[in-house]
């Protein structure tokens, strides 16, 4: 309007210009990535040597206001220009021969010479007939609008190469680049934007920078000048090759404008300039700035549309790929929605035919007939039918009311007051657990006990027993033993790794999804109240986080004196877990919560024997295995010294679980021999066909007496079919065949020394192999400064304490028997536990690392055939250590035929059988003056001292005369 006033043409009006066709405002069409405006002007006349025709391209779209105005607004002020020279080149026009505008080009080149122009760095290149807008500095701005009252100047407009206009050097500007009129200027959030319009392209000769120089690794100004002369294009409209091209373009522009990815509606007329066509196309496709600046770079119109095909068929490509992929998806979605539109319907029909209540009566008749039962309690039957009138009040699809059939039918699913009859036979119990399980005489003493109390007391109140043990000796298996042996139903889980309360006490019913706990689960499961529930890898059960203490929620299931009203969160009711049977199982009960471990009673599991493993294996592990590979008892044969060998050299550990895989493991190499060579195996030679075809005989038989007679033979081809296999050759398993069938053995030999040397204790400890040979070694370290302890073989804490100790008592001991030995003050000594690989530690090596010193210090070995534990204290007192089963065997193992233990292990030397304890001799002591009788060869000269000795030292009365000093 400014404008229009400062040239007196106020009463003008832009109404008038439009009616008259000296205005065409562009549509602009966004790419969704780029966001570039095209827009293309169809004017009768040429608007700053831009020449549209009326079979040029045309754009329908949705309109931007903004853009509309700014527009109009600009083609205004160049119809005005335009309104006043028509007049003088009317003439002028009339005077030249017409030509056919549809095979001209829309931006004739000016052949004229190389002019200075603004340059405008872009982000995408600028291609002929697109619009767009750049960011611009300030002082471009300025420059452009600096004396230009009705018109802006043309600019030079080049890629800037994905690098900021402030960064920008000389080798950053490619050659080629598009003159552009500058349509708009406007400022949007602090930042300067100018709307041009390509017009045609344009090769740069050189910078027009007057106070830069001639150096060109500087950084260029923030606004500067350049030296450039349009291109002729190489366009020849008339060649069938290009206007070939030409349709095709337009073609496949048509095919792909309806996908999403254009969101502007473009009509192209196969009359239009097919420069421009190519250029706008290629704009249009999903191709990056460095094509772009390609295509840019292309003069000849050919080679441009080839370019352009190629990136067409690759978005067509996409948008196929595109297009199925959405059709896959609304054909899910239509799937659902139909389904709901169906149920919709149905729902109507059924309201119309008066059989709408069918299924919420059928669904209110199942929770009235819960409701008559007379076990449930009266608290319980209350919450119910508070359920089931939200049901009734809430229509069928609401969530609530969802969520409160499926709350009803937990509800119902519990077991109220069902309770599985128990049987109390004492022998059949013994008998069915003495069938599955060898040995465990604790537990099933104690399972006999409690079927004894409830026959007495008329029905078994819930117990909470814990079952401890080493891995593989049949914890979990002998749950289901006794649920058999009790009659009742058995369901189990495993608390392994569990860090959420909510498993076990269940989830709040305001949480989608939330479901009740691993109790009531398993309510639902065995449909009775009374079963015997096991928990699993209790000892690993995870400690308290943000989801709560899953060991606090088990003390209330766990407690006699809380669990017969135990509340689950879902539930949210009472539940009586009084007669549940609850047993828990435990690898080390030092790793379970002591408050929850008080509530338990816990049963320890000693790892199994040699013996134990050998009958475990002829009773109950090889029979069962014979059967799974399709073997027969009388074709494979363990020897019993190669099961011992088994056992001893390759099945260490105190379960029976490695055992197990390893004679599976023999049976499968069996098994391929025994179909390898058939020779093993000789076949019946009656078939099962001879079988069918001799009864089929004797069915179809008409007389009697040839009916008998064939019925008579039929059978004998079946009982012939039946027998079994004849067997060839028996397959022996041997002790020199173990080799063959699982290679070498990982355990040799754990005796070192047939004769002990001086400064060498044969210890025993009980580790997850069962009892095994400890070594002490102890030898003079002549390089260390005396006095000095060096210790070596990964010993723990425990251990080195125990080393301190035994090193203190030995000093004292050697001192009270020899007051001149200065051996422990003059030198420096240093001790090993062999297999310095394996970790070690515990107490039990006391007295043998005792021994060990004072071997050393009196130059004295300790009998060959002699092994010893015990823990000791700094006054020389032994205290008792566990697995004295283990470490007897593995002493009997290792050839040891003298074995010294603590006197306070004498109880459980005195459990164990008889055939364990043969061919050893045993000396329980209280001191260590009672090892030391033992463990080293009577002297005469010793034994006066020893006889007076007591805890503490020796009194300077007794005479030491007679006493050796020792050669080191």
């Amino acid at each position: 309007i400014h404008r229009r006033n400062m040239l007196g043409l106020s009463s003008l009006s832009r109404s008038s210009l439009l009616s008259k066709g000296r205005i065409a405002t562009s549509r602009q069409i966004i790419n969704s990535k780029s966001s570039r405006s095209i827009s293309t002007t169809s004017n009768k006349q040429s608007i700053h040597s831009t020449h549209f025709t009326n079979n040029s391209i045309a754009f329908k779209g949705r309109d931007s206001q903004h853009s509309l105005f700014s527009n109009a607004l600009l083609t205004e002020n160049n119809t005005l220009k335009s309104y006043y020279s028509t007049k003088k080149t009317k003439k002028q026009d009339k005077e030249k021969p017409k030509t056919n505008s549809a095979n001209e080009s829309t931006t004739p080149v000016p052949t004229v010479e190389a002019k200075s122009m603004i340059i405008v760095p872009s982000s995408i290149p600028l291609l002929p007939g697109i619009t767009t807008k750049v960011t611009a500095n300030e002082e471009t701005v300025q420059k452009i609008t600096k004396g230009r009252l009705l018109d802006f100047p043309n600019v030079a407009v080049f890629w800037a190469n994905g690098k900021d206009s402030e960064d920008l050097m000389e080798k950053d500007i490619p050659k080629i680049g598009c003159e552009a009129r500058v349509i708009d200027v406007g400022k949007k959030n602090d930042r300067w934007e100018i709307t041009l319009q390509g017009l045609h392209r344009i090769n740069l000769e050189k910078f027009n920078i007057p106070e830069r120089g001639e150096n060109s690794e500087e950084k260029l100004p923030k606004s500067f000048e350049i030296f450039a002369k349009p291109i002729q294009a190489n366009v020849d409209d008339k060649n069938p090759m290009t206007r070939t091209y030409h349709y095709q373009i337009v073609s496949m522009a048509k095919a792909i404008q309806s996908v999403p990815f254009f969101r502007k509606e473009i009509t192209f007329d196969q009359t239009t300039d097919q420069s421009l066509t190519t250029d706008i196309t290629a704009t249009l496709c999903s191709s990056n700035p460095s094509t772009l600046q390609e295509i840019l770079e292309m003069s000849d119109l050919f080679t441009r549309q080839k370019r352009v095909l190629f990136l067409l068929k690759d978005d067509e490509d996409a948008i196929r790929a595109s297009s199925k992929v959405g059709k896959e998806m609304d054909e899910k979605v239509s799937k659902t929605s139909r389904e709901y539109f169906l149920e919709s319907q149905l729902k109507k029909i059924q309201k119309e035919l008066g059989v709408e209540g069918n299924e919420e009566n059928a669904i209110n008749a199942k929770f009235n007939e819960a409701l008559k039962n007379p076990d449930i309690p009266f608290e319980v039957k209350k919450v119910m039918r508070s359920e089931m009138n939200k049901i009734s009040s809430g229509e069928a699809g609401n969530t609530e009311a969802a969520t409160a059939r499926t709350y009803l039918d937990w509800l119902i699913c519990i077991p109220w007051g069902k309770y599985k009859p128990e049987n109390f036979d004492v022998k059949n119990a013994r008998q069915i657990m003495d069938s599955e399980h060898y040995g465990m005489k604790d537990i099933k003493q104690r399972i006999l006990e409690m079927i004894a109390i409830g026959k007495l007391c008329n029905g078994i109140k819930g117990k909470i027993l814990c079952f401890v043990g080493p891995p593989g000796v049949g914890k979990t298996s002998i749950g289901k033993s006794i649920a058999k042996a009790l009659g009742r139903d058995f369901y189990r889980f495993s608390v392994g790794g569990l860090h959420d309360v909510s498993e076990i006490k269940g989830h709040r019913r305001t949480y989608l999804g939330a479901m009740p706990g691993k109790i009531v689960q398993s309510f639902k499961t065995v449909k009775s109240s009374n079963p015997v529930i096991m928990i699993d890898e209790i000892d690993k059960m995870g400690r308290s986080n943000h989801h709560g203490d899953p060991s606090a929620a088990l003390l209330e299931v766990l407690d006699p004196e809380q669990n017969r009203n135990f509340v689950d969160h879902y539930l949210d009711v009472h539940l009586d877990l009084s007669r549940v049977l609850f047993v828990a199982t435990a690898n080390n009960k030092y790793s379970i919560p002591v408050p929850l471990l008080d509530r338990m009673e816990v049963v320890d599991i000693a790892g199994y024997i040699a013996e134990e493993k050998y009958h475990i294996a002829t009773q109950y592990i090889i029979p069962t295995l014979l059967k799974e590979n399709g073997l027969r008892e009388d074709q494979v044969v363990f020897e019993r010294e190669a099961l011992m060998a088994l056992i001893n050299d390759y099945c260490r550990e105190e379960g029976a679980r490695n055992l197990k895989k390893q004679i599976e493991k023999i049976l499968r190499k069996v098994a391929l021999k025994v179909v390898k060579e058939e020779s093993v195996i000789q076949t019946p030679s009656v078939t099962a066909q001879d079988v069918a075809k001799a009864e089929s005989n004797a069915a179809k038989a008409t007389g009697q007496k040839r009916k008998s007679k064939l019925k008579q033979k039929a059978e004998e081809v079946k009982k012939e079919h039946e027998e079994p296999s004849v067997i060839k050759d028996k397959i022996v398993i041997t002790v020199a065949s173990l080799k063959e069938f699982l290679g070498l053995a990982p355990f040799q030999t754990e005796r070192y020394y047939e004769h002990t040397p001086i400064g060498v204790a044969m210890g025993l400890s009980h580790g997850p192999y069962g009892g095994e040979a400890a070594y002490v070694e102890t030898t003079l370290d002549k390089f260390t400064p005396p006095p000095a302890m060096r210790m070596t073989g990964q010993m723990g804490n425990v251990m080195k304490e125990s080393v301190d100790i035994a090193l203190s008592y030995a000093k004292s001991f050697v001192a009270d028997i020899q007051s001149d030995n200065k051996f422990f003050e003059t030198t420096a000594l240093h001790m090993h536990a062999p297999s310095g690989s394996e970790k070690k530690d515990g107490p039990s090596g006391g007295i043998a690392m005792v021994s060990s010193l004072i071997s050393i210090a009196l130059q004295r070995p300790i009998k060959s055939n002699l092994a010893m534990t015990g823990e000791l204290t700094l006054t020389g007192k032994l205290l008792p250590v566990e697995g004295i089963k283990q470490k007897t065997l593995a002493a009997k193992r290792l050839g040891a035929k003298i074995l010294v233990l603590p006197k306070d292990n004498k109880r459980d030397w005195d459990e164990m059988e008889s055939n364990l304890t043969e061919g050893i001799e045993v000396h329980f002591a209280d001191y260590y003056r009672d090892v030391f009788n033992v463990a080293f060869e009577n002297d005469p000269n010793l034994s006066s001292v020893l006889a007076n000795h007591y805890p503490g030292r020796i009194p300077p009365s007794i005479p030491q005369s007679n006493v050796g000093q020792p050669t080191l």
